[in-house]
């Protein structure tokens, strides 16, 4: 956003730098008590959309899951 901010309206770079300053702290407490979060601005005539949403578990693709078991089975070097 840091990038866009300067593309923004008045109104709307006002906003999207009080969101920079202060803001993104009460995304954090909301992602934190289990919240989404979400912020919109305009520039011009196009809408953006920030989101965030908690993620307790993302899962793995098979292919990396196997291979984590298959490295984790496989014996290591010889201890000293």
């Amino acid at each position: 956003m840091r990038t866009l901010v300067y593309g923004f309206g008045a109104i709307e770079g006002a906003r999207a730098q009080a969101w920079l300053e202060y803001g993104q702290w009460e995304a954090v407490m909301r992602l934190k008590s289990g919240e989404a979060y979400d912020f919109g601005a305009r520039l011009g005539g196009t809408s953006l959309s920030w989101s965030a949403r908690p993620a307790l578990f993302v899962p793995l693709p098979a292919d990396c899951a196997a291979s984590i078991r298959l490295e984790a089975s496989e014996p290591g070097p010889p201890e000293p």
